[in-house]
């Protein structure tokens, strides 16, 4: 909304470039004897994002923090050294954006996604490789603002609501205590 004119103003922008990076720690649960090839694990996950963007002949750049938890069923093939799995993760985001030389603050919000991929046990090691992909959606980012200009999303976002989603990719390296 332009504080200025009190119009709505939809914004667009181009993300020059994003880094993504991520911490997890968490339990995993695999009992041949009692559940087979499956495999369950639960974790916290801390992941860290930061955007260039580019718009309106201004540069700026976005920062978020995720924190949240994961849940993740995984079944074991191919002698139980590869691991196709699913799940959900979902928890707190921290935002803060910049335009202009402008610091807009810092808001809180919470994101979920469904997550899914495939592990690699390394043999005769305690070791795994992980592709894990999933698809952030993101709301309650609510009054972020700068001179002139207060930027707000529908807080009960939904199919009329307006989400912030990216997709993520994530390549990982394992280790098992």
């Amino acid at each position: 909304m332009n504080d200025r004119t009190g119009a709505i103003e939809s914004a667009a922008g181009n993300s020059n470039f994003a880094v993504n990076s991520a911490l997890s720690f968490g339990y995993r649960w695999f009992d041949p004897e009692r559940w087979g090839h499956w495999s369950f694990d639960v974790d916290f996950f801390g992941s860290y994002m930061g955007v260039g963007v580019s718009g309106f002949g201004v540069s700026g750049a976005e920062n978020l923090g995720f924190l949240g938890m994961r849940g993740r069923v995984g079944y074991r093939v191919w002698y139980d050294r590869l691991e196709p799995f699913i799940g959900m993760i979902g928890g707190g985001v921290l935002a803060n954006t910049e335009s202009g030389g402008v610091d807009h603050g810092a808001v809180w919000g919470y994101w979920f996604s469904p997550t899914g991929g495939v592990r690699y046990y390394i043999p005769n090691t305690r070791w795994s490789i992980s592709l894990d992909g999933f698809f952030r959606f993101i709301g309650g980012i609510n009054g972020l603002s700068g001179p002139g200009v207060t930027i707000n999303e529908t807080p009960h976002a939904g199919l009329g609501g307006r989400w912030l989603y990216e997709p993520v990719g994530i390549v990982a390296l394992g280790y098992r205590f």
